[in-house]
């Protein structure tokens, strides 16, 4: 297995999003995933997202997810942001980002 520099690596987004009333992210994230239950099932179905809803630091996070910033911009831009609240920064988001990308919220 390859080691991967997390710190340098650059997320992009790959599921649908908004921002609610609050300023926060809801990720909508398909009920059913794989490409067969997807073409048959889910065109049938009502409610085809559950709407995975961020807290203020993880909204935050997403926002700064643009394709061009590395996870360590982001944990700079976090603790501009946050100051003592997310500290420390580095380890949230290295964690944050991790757990995105293992559910298939995002890619790097």
């Amino acid at each position: 297995m390859q080691h991967i520099q997390i710190n340098n690596i650059v997320p992009q987004i790959i599921l649908g999003f908004e921002q609610n009333q609050e300023g926060l992210i809801d990720v909508f994230v398909p009920k059913i995933r794989g490409k067969f239950l997807s073409k048959y099932i889910l065109p049938y179905m009502k409610n085809k997202y559950i709407k995975a809803n961020l807290d203020r630091i993880g909204s935050a996070t997403w926002k700064l997810i643009d394709g061009k910033r590395n996870a360590s911009e982001i944990s700079d831009n976090l603790e501009v942001l946050f100051g003592e609240e997310v500290k420390p920064a580095q380890e949230r988001v290295t964690t944050f980002l991790k757990q995105l990308k293992i559910n298939g919220f995002i890619t790097y």
